[in-house]
């Protein structure tokens, strides 16, 4: 699933990019720019830092609301699997069991379906998506999603922390998790600059 989130194929018929939320400079907020500040610590040389390296005792305000995925790589595809979910990642999209299954991609399908998904997988690159959604009364919901890349000793992706700009103070108060319909189209093909941000890591 992407990043234990929402499955991957739900994301794909149910989404579609927004302009980063409006939090702090570079669209991040707190929490979000508390793990860029980790992930910057440990990168080399703008490269993703090594998995081995990823200390969560160092970013502990940010995994309420944070999602980890393991990366597995095979034949020309990808599998993504949700490994931990923060608990406001299961009040917004619902308490799914991690660490089973996982959504497999072709690559060549990956660059076109999820874009910012595929440069931070492929690339290394962190980047910054913007998303509307609505919450199960209809009302709007918009939040970032901030993916930070994760390495092998090769230098291949093999994790990925996603980040999320909720606005928690509404996410607390609802009952039910955010709601996905066909009004929101798949997350664009644009590559950085339009539907999504690729952040500068040095």
């Amino acid at each position: 699933m992407d990043s234990s989130l929402i499955s991957l194929d739900r994301k794909r018929a149910a989404l579609r990019p927004a302009p980063p939320a409006n939090h702090a400079a570079g669209g991040l907020d707190a929490r979000q720019s508390l793990a860029l500040g980790e992930w910057r610590r440990l990168s080399r040389q703008a490269s993703p830092p090594l998995r081995s390296a990823l200390r969560p005792d160092r970013i502990i305000k940010a995994l309420p609301v944070s999602t980890l995925m393991i990366v597995d790589w095979s034949a020309g595809h990808i599998t993504l699997t949700h490994r931990i979910e923060g608990g406001m990642v299961q009040l917004a999209f619902g308490a799914r069991r991690t660490g089973r299954g996982g959504d497999r991609f072709r690559l060549d399908h990956l660059c076109t379906l999820l874009p910012a998904l595929n440069e931070a997988v492929t690339e290394g690159s962190v980047t910054l998506t913007g998303v509307h959604a609505r919450t199960a009364g209809g009302a709007k919901f918009d939040y970032s999603r901030l993916l930070l890349p994760f390495a092998d000793e090769s230098g291949r992706v093999v994790r990925l922390l996603a980040v999320y700009g909720f606005d928690t103070d509404r996410l607390q108060n609802m009952r039910r998790p955010l709601r996905w319909t066909n009004e929101f189209s798949a997350e664009g093909t644009a590559r950085s600059g339009r539907d999504y941000m690729r952040l500068k890591t040095a």
